[in-house]
């Protein structure tokens, strides 16, 4: 969520009964890395009986395409007829791959606008994972991957029958969560977070909060 949420910059999360579709939410998860608890930002895109699809690179919520504001990101790629030349491309924008003829942006929605009218010729497309190519860390189904993902329908508390699918943590057990409602959660920049593809749905025992303001 770095680009929609910047580094230094203080907000306050507020407790709520129930937290709805593209609301933003702080929450406890363990590190994949260190499984210390740590705090991080998401935003909800769907709970408990919400159908939740992934397709290149789209989120979806009841068959319906989420609109995400202009500070998410996506990835595009061009492949010019000319050699492209890197240091006529601006730094602001995040180059994921460079070859003479190809490269490979990870930008948000303004960024795009931008590079389109001062770099026509650049002809910028949507770059997905292929349908079916897999992910041995995604949740769920190993032939899904972060691009194309599901369809899968988030179940209520009493279907959840494989506790790996939902994120706990050390100091609350399965046992104290298991009437929650759950949540399906992503990051803004869709195409790098590990959000509920990878870590699994979020009981709502785990959510601290949701934006209400920004401090400072």
């Amino acid at each position: 969520m770095g680009n929609t949420m910047r580094s230094g910059e203080s907000y306050e999360f507020r407790k709520s009964d129930t937290y709805s579709i593209n609301d933003i939410i702080a929450l406890k998860k363990s590190n994949i890395m260190t499984k210390k608890t740590e705090i991080s930002i998401f935003r909800v895109l769907g709970k408990s009986g919400d159908k939740i699809e992934i397709s290149k690179g789209l989120p979806y919520v009841n068959d319906q395409l989420l609109e995400l504001p202009s500070s998410s990101k996506h990835m595009y790629f061009c492949k010019s007829s000319i050699k492209i030349d890197l240091e006529d491309i601006d730094p602001k924008y995040q180059v994921i791959n460079y070859e003479n003829d190809t490269l490979l942006l990870d930008i948000d929605q303004n960024q795009l606008k931008e590079l389109n009218a001062e770099k026509s010729y650049l002809k910028l497309m949507p770059y997905y994972i292929a349908k079916n190519s897999g992910d041995s860390y995604i949740k769920f189904n190993k032939t899904w991957n972060r691009d194309f993902f599901g369809p899968i329908v988030i179940p209520s508390h009493a279907a959840i029958n494989d506790t790996s699918n939902v994120i706990t943590i050390s100091d609350l057990n399965f046992n104290q969560i298991k009437n929650d409602s759950l949540y399906f959660v992503i990051g803004d920049d869709i195409q790098n977070s590990v959000d509920s593809r990878y870590i699994g749905f979020v009981p709502k025992s785990l959510i601290i909060g949701k934006l209400a303001e920004k401090i400072k």
